[in-house]
């Protein structure tokens, strides 16, 4: 193991050190958890396997391995952009959702407030939440 696979592996490490305090203190939900663990374990396997990268990179016709280690990155990067791009989506259709639901249930009560009012005036009672003076 060269030295800048043993550095490799030592920040690798403590990224994965640095996710689970992150999860240990439930910064994340369950699936980020997932997926963060998942990508910490990535680093460490990569920072495990330079020279197979090296010699990938050369069948590949790549001249310098972090570039394509870069390129892989990159990618999973760009993955992680769209699924949190979807999930944001789906939050924000979620949330107009109950919006409306609110409004309508906010119509609904001043209605029925309306209604309990004027059923009180008509019968000469006094309206529920109102002192006598």
């Amino acid at each position: 193991m060269d030295r800048i696979q043993a550095i490799s592996i030592g920040v690798a490490l403590l990224f994965f050190i640095q996710v689970l305090w992150a999860v240990r203190r439930q910064r994340f939900r369950e699936r980020q958890a997932f997926v963060w663990l998942m990508l910490a374990a990535a680093a460490v396997v990569t920072a495990a396997v330079i020279p197979l990268l090296n010699r990938a990179a050369d069948k590949l016709g790549i001249a310098y391995m972090p570039a394509l280690i870069f390129m892989l990155a990159f990618y999973v990067v760009m993955s992680l952009l769209m699924l949190h791009a979807a999930q944001s989506s789906r939050e924000e259709e979620r949330l107009k959702i109950l919006t409306q639901e609110l409004g309508l249930l906010r119509k609904e009560l001043e209605d029925v407030k309306g209604q309990l009012a004027a059923g009180h005036a008509a019968s000469g009672q006094q309206s529920p939440g109102t002192k006598q003076s």
